[in-house]
């Protein structure tokens, strides 16, 4: 058995599980497998993490060249008479389409690099 005080002993309090650390007593082994078993956890989050990160990618993918090519559609569709749809109509397509190709893009690129290292936990 060791002995850790200070700042180490409290920030392991806040780490681990307290029924392995009575009166500042630390017993290393039982310390190590629980270090272990979190890292393996923490592994287990940040592959899950990536795996939903790419799926995330690959339909944002999808989805903003699908939106905009009924968009292209529309608004052939409206060049060529086929469909009579006033500007203000026109107007707001093309603003909510460009509001969602940008908003999704952006959600996409955050969640994909994180700023701080805490985003990514």
């Amino acid at each position: 058995m060791s002995v850790f005080d200070g700042a180490f002993t409290n920030a392991i309090n806040e780490e681990l599980d307290s029924s392995l650390i009575p009166n500042g007593n630390i017993d290393l082994i039982s310390f190590e497998a629980q270090l272990i078993e979190k890292l393996k956890q923490d592994n287990k989050r940040i592959e899950s993490n990536t795996e939903e990160r790419v799926n995330s990618a690959k339909w944002v993918r999808s989805v903003i060249p699908s939106w905009l090519g009924i968009t292209a559609g529309i608004l052939i569709g409206n060049g060529l008479n086929i469909l009579n749809l006033s500007d203000t109509t026109l107007g707001i397509l093309l603003g909510t389409t460009t509001v969602n190709v940008l908003g999704l893009g952006y959600i996409l690129l955050k969640g994909l690099f994180p700023e701080n290292k805490e985003d990514i936990k």
